[in-house]
């Protein structure tokens, strides 16, 4: 990761391996400590938290309350044909976010 700091004793790749399993509440709470104390100093890991914490709670919000499958892989879900007029997939704008987090602007 380019610029990536060592913060707390913990690289930012670190962090970001481990921010999934922060949100879930799944660390111990030494590593739950150093994971904080790495992020109140990083403001690339702080500001990539906050928008994938949000982009978690919007997914299991919309989990929670579809009531429709919705997922293209789901069998009853009908193939949908690319659109260009549509925002891209999550994880291409996931990666675009991870881009521009790298840039020091």
């Amino acid at each position: 990761m380019k610029g990536e700091r060592i913060v707390a004793g913990l690289a930012c790749s670190a962090v970001l391996a481990r921010l999934s399993d922060y949100l879930d509440g799944e660390l111990a709470p030494d590593e739950r400590a150093q994971l904080e104390a790495h992020v109140r100093d990083c403001d690339h890991c702080a500001r990539f938290g906050g928008v994938f914490a949000n982009l978690i709670r919007t997914l299991r919000h919309h989990l929670t309350h579809s009531s429709h499958p919705t997922h293209p892989a789901h069998p009853t879900h009908p193939a949908q044909p690319a659109n260009p007029t549509h925002p891209p997939p999550p994880s291409t704008r996931v990666r675009h976010l991870l881009d521009h987090l790298d840039d020091p602007a």
